[in-house]
């Protein structure tokens, strides 16, 4: 078995291996991250753009003048995770701060097409607190709070020293940091370190509180600290700070326009505050929201924080806006229209191709709208008189599903089912005591193309498995459920059923952990699929043995978690890896087996698999402990493809010493233990749920067999640049006159070393530098081309 498309080496005998497997070019599907941003919680301005740091989300980016339009940078193949804690401009890159993906650096971040280098893996830990950088001459150096693991030093793009408080740091937890007059100034909960040639000066001295929280410079040169003391000014000829006075709580940001000092202060007690210094106090100003967080200057003064609805859940829930306050005191929101949910497990697509998400925590599940904004319903039904909405906000939502009259169903796990109809925006909670549902604890709902819904019981409702609502209308009349037996004659006697397959519209399979595979013949076998379906007569109704044992595998079908079609009437089916197999009367015929990938042997990516889900060209895409596989079927062993979210990628060493970080895509999540498919109509969109969100992926075109641009080749190779013309090509790429393709080059580790959009063939497009005009160093490197949505990867010899 053989991996491509996403790509995996390390070694120079892998690189050979990868070349030959990229021979068959792989469509490449695109992946958008379906994600929340709760709260803005850092802003910065620069060069006519203001970039809004999330704690959940990622970065907006807006333009000064124009505030209503924003792009968002997020977690994947931007940034290394989307909890951004501080952002930092050093005069050549923007940097920004994330508490769990390591720091990640811009160039050019207020262009249309800035680029993006993760920096994470070389760093001493991924949790970071603050950033801030400046040039030396040519030389970039940015410094990084460790939380509570002392000060990082980064000189252009290598990690270098680590300071703590045996190097002369006043303390080890890092706040905040500034640069002013060249130096580094650091703010801690012990007051505040001053660095200057290479040595730490404590420069606590007149500070009347010591925790110090923010730093800024105003346009008269002068340097402002604040936090619990209130707000201070440096008196560089004293060498102390200079009190300027409180605002009745710590100070949690400043920020300069013109010649006004800002400050805000933190939330307490329902609210907080904004200030402005007069020349001899501070004046009250009004805030646009009450729960503010961020403050930032420049052209206007920009705040940012989160807006909590009525009947939203306070602990959880929310979602980010930032503001405008302008030179005569009126303040502008905007709210960005995103989905609620964060940490996601149930999802499905609605009738109209509407994806649908829900909350592993229980508080709210969001329908995305033709217009890009989101149907969000957090409300508990008691709320109000007309007794629509939740059950609860703390029941998790791991499981959802669309009925054929286009009720989206969604189960709250130990609370009962909610039925919420996208036509009228209501939502009926159905439960044992007001229906015929036999139980609360569901982990799963199927629907029936005929128009029943299927509803998965756990190990907490021990009398039923599974109910089936026969007439989802009229769903208060106990007469149109049923609960399948269990035993021999039925489901067995598992504890979960995880899953449930409508493989013929009268025939059902289940995967009932413990037990294995259970199918279910609506009809009976001497019925066809055509005839009329005799849901509530279980006089004619047929279960198989359960299917217990897969032949010359060691896969386990008792311990399955999902199920779907397979080219001809086979099955896949997830669990401790896939398997394909026929069944035929009894007869068991395994046909495709995969677990985890050894070495160079292949597979999926993690075998611990969550669920299934089969496409509209017949490959497989697999939800799995790691992130997601596609698996396609050929003439020999199946291919896998994989494609991992950028933290896991960065800090799974089972991951990045297999895979190029090619494999990196848009995906939100960094934990799949509960992780759901969901597939359109069409099965050409997919919905793969994880703790951070969920990915919407087009599955994109078919993989053809070897495309014109497959034998394209390096020339020369080995390369030596400073021989003949010092350029290298490409030949046999077999595209149209005038085509071009992208090229870009990497190194082994994944590190982007050059990218040129239009090369054309035969004609020589790189000189072996990188993309500041270095020589690259002698070694091997991957290049990958890109032509017509295919992707082929080739390696490269350098030699100097």
């Amino acid at each position: 078995m053989r991996h491509t498309g996403s790509g995996r080496l390390m070694t120079a005998c892998a690189l050979a291996l990868l070349a030959v497997a990229a021979a068959t070019a792989a469509a490449a599907p695109v992946f958008e991250p379906l994600t929340r941003a709760r709260e803005v919680s850092t802003l910065l301005e620069l060069d006519g753009k203001v970039f809004g740091g999330t704690g959940d989300g990622g970065v907006f980016v807006w333009d000064a003048d124009d505030p209503g339009q924003f792009e968002r940078w997020t977690a994947g193949t931007q940034l290394g995770s989307a909890r951004v804690v501080d952002l930092a401009w050093t005069g050549r890159y923007l940097w920004v701060a994330t508490d769990d993906g390591g720091l990640t650096r811009v160039e050019d971040p207020a262009s249309d097409a800035p680029s993006f280098r993760q920096i994470g893996s070389t760093m001493s830990t991924f949790a970071t607190t603050a950033v801030a950088g400046l040039l030396r001459g040519d030389q970039e150096r940015v410094w990084y709070g460790l939380g509570d693991g002392g000060l990082g030093e980064i000189t252009d793009g290598f990690d270098g020293s680590v300071y703590t408080t045996s190097d002369g740091l006043v303390s080890d937890t890092i706040r905040a940091l500034h640069i002013h007059d060249g130096e580094l100034w650091i703010g801690t909960p012990a007051g505040i370190s001053r660095f200057a040639d290479g040595v730490f000066h404590d420069a606590t001295a007149g500070l009347a509180g010591l925790n110090t929280r923010v730093f800024v410079t105003d346009t008269a040169g002068d340097l402002f600290a604040a936090g619990s003391g209130g707000v201070h000014r440096w008196d560089s000829s004293g060498e102390a700070w200079v009190s300027l006075g409180g605002i009745g709580r710590t100070v949690v940001g400043l920020a300069v326009v013109a010649d006004d000092l800002y400050a805000l202060g933190a939330y307490a007690g329902g609210t907080a505050t904004l200030h402005r210094w007069n020349g001899t106090g501070f004046d009250d100003l009004a805030l646009p929201e009450p729960r503010t967080l961020a403050t930032g200057g420049g052209t206007a003064v920009w705040l940012g924080g989160r807006i909590d609805e009525p009947g939203m859940q306070v602990n959880r829930s929310g979602l980010a806006f930032y503001a405008r306050l302008d030179a005569g005191g009126a303040t502008t929101v905007w709210q960005p229209a995103l989905t609620l949910p964060a940490n996601c497990a149930g999802v499905t697509f609605g009738a109209d191709g509407r994806p649908w998400l829900g909350s592993r925590w229980g508080e709210a599940f969001s329908g995305r709208r033709d217009d890009g904004t989101w149907e969000n319903i957090y409300e508990i039904a008691t709320v109000a008189n007309d007794s629509s909405g939740l059950i609860n906000q703390i029941a998790p939502i791991l499981a959802m599903a669309t009925g054929a009259d286009g009720v989206v169903w969604v189960p709250q796990t130990g609370s009962g089912v909610l039925r919420h109809d996208p036509a009228t925006g209501r939502t009926d909670q159905i439960r044992p005591f007001n229906s015929g549902l036999s139980g609360n604890s569901l982990i799963g709902a199927v629907g029936h193309p005929d128009g029943p819904v299927l509803f998965l019981h756990d190990w907490l409702d021990t009398d039923d498995k599974v109910d089936v609502l026969v007439d989802p209308v009229h769903w208060r009349n106990p007469a149109n459920w049923l609960s399948l037996p269990l035993g021999s004659g039925g489901l067995g006697d598992g504890p979960n059923v995880w899953d449930a397959h409508v493989a013929r519209r009268d025939q059902i399979w289940f995967a009932v952990e413990g037990t294995g595979l259970v199918r279910w013949d609506v009809n009976g076998l001497s019925a066809g699929p055509d005839d009329p379906l005799t849901w509530l007569d279980q006089s004619d109704d047929h279960w198989t043995a359960p299917v217990n044992d897969f032949p010359n595998t060691f896969l386990d079908p008792t311990q399955a978690r999902g199920i779907d079609d397979g080219p001809g009437g086979s099955l896949w089916v997830g669990g401790n890896g896939v398997v394909r197999f026929r069944y035929d009367g009894g007869l068991i015929t395994t046909l495709d087996d995969l677990g985890t990938a050894a070495g160079d042997e292949g597979g999926l990516s993690n075998s611990r698999v969550y669920d299934v889900a089969t496409d509209r060209h017949g490959y497989l895409w697999v939800a799995n402990a790691s992130g997601l596989d596609r698996v396609r079927l050929g003439a020999g062993d199946p291919v896998v493809d994989s494609w991992f979210d950028a933290l896991t990628y960065a800090t799974d060493g089972g991951i990045n010493g297999r895979y190029l970080s090619t494999a990196i895509a848009d995906m939100p999540g960094s934990n799949y233990d509960f992780a759901r498919l969901a597939l359109d109509s069409d099965r050409g969109r997919l919905l793969h749920s994880g703790d951070r969100g969920v990915s919407l992926v087009d599955v994109g075109g078919p993989v053809g067999a070897a495309s014109g641009s497959a034998s394209a080749q390096l020339y020369p190779n080995p390369w030596r640049p400073e021989l003949g013309d010092g350029l290298l090509r490409i030949g046999g790429l077999g595209v149209e006159p005038g085509e071009t393709v992208e090229v870009g080059i990497y190194t082994v580790e994944g590190q982007l070393v050059y990218q040129d959009p239009t090369v054309a063939p035969d004609t020589g497009f790189w000189r072996g530098v990188n993309r500041v005009g270095n020589p690259v160093a002698t070694g091997l490197y991957v290049v990958k081309v890109s032509w017509r949505g295919e992707h082929l990867m080739r390696t490269l010899a350098v030699v100097r």
